[in-house]
């Protein structure tokens, strides 16, 4: 009986053993496993972050060109304000140079008008002057000094309408 308890504790033992053993490659069968999931996980996580790694690149490039065409339209738009505005200068200057070139003609007109004005005047004058000195001579009673004095004043005159009339003359050249 001692050898059947001893056969049958050893058998027992084996058992024992083999069981821990059929655990133990279970245990390690099932780790396998989960490591070769992980590492498909990893793996595929990797060439998912490659993609993705490789779509910022593009991206990255793609918003560098629109930058740079940005950058490019903005210094042509600056060109161009640049142009505009020296433009807008010329113009400027050459509309108050219009602006001086009226004022000095709307100027010469007034004075024009005025010196027109003044041989009017002078030449009524001077009418007036041929006028009176006609009756006087038609009267008769006009003597040597007062003839004289009448030619003197019609002269004088006669010299002031032409002077004004040089004036004028003067004053259309410009």
């Amino acid at each position: 009986m001692k050898k059947l308890t001893s056969c049958v504790l050893c058998l027992f033992t084996f058992c024992i053993s083999l069981a821990q053993e059929v655990k133990t490659t279970i245990v390690v069968d099932s780790a396998q496993v989960k490591i070769e999931s992980s590492k498909a996980n990893i793996n595929e996580k990797k060439s998912q972050l490659k993609s993705d790694i490789q779509d910022q690149k593009k991206i990255s490039r793609e918003q560098k060109k629109i930058d740079n065409r940005a950058t490019d339209e903005r210094r042509e738009l600056a060109k161009a304000q640049k142009k505009l505005k020296k433009e807008q200068k010329q113009i400027q200057k050459e509309n108050r140079a219009i602006s001086k070139n009226n004022d000095k003609r709307n100027d010469a007109k007034k004075r024009e008008i005025k010196l027109n004005q003044r041989l009017v005047n002078a030449n009524k004058d001077l009418f007036r002057l041929q006028e009176k000195f006609e009756q006087k001579k038609n009267e008769g009673n006009l003597s040597a000094v007062e003839n004289s004095k009448f030619e003197v004043k019609i002269t004088k005159k006669q010299l002031e309408v032409r002077k004004i009339e040089e004036d004028i003359f003067n004053l259309k050249k410009y």
